[in-house]
């Protein structure tokens, strides 16, 4: 059984959901992310999102 992948946290705006993915926008760059795969950490009043995220993941979506 391999360890669950080390996980970051990013900040921005969701702008769109689906049941399978959401756009997610951090103020330079604009991805789907699968909803399997990200944990809402915080939902702020001005509508900004931190979102965890599989460190590969934000890598590959170019969110680091």
């Amino acid at each position: 059984m391999r360890p669950a992948p080390e996980k970051i946290e990013i900040t921005g705006y969701v702008q769109f959901k689906t049941a399978k993915a959401l756009l997610f926008y951090d103020g330079v760059k604009e991805a789907w992310l699968p909803v399997s795969q990200v944990e809402i950490v915080e939902e702020k009043d001005d509508a900004v999102t931190v979102l965890a995220v599989p460190e590969w993941l934000a890598v590959e979506k170019g969110f680091v």
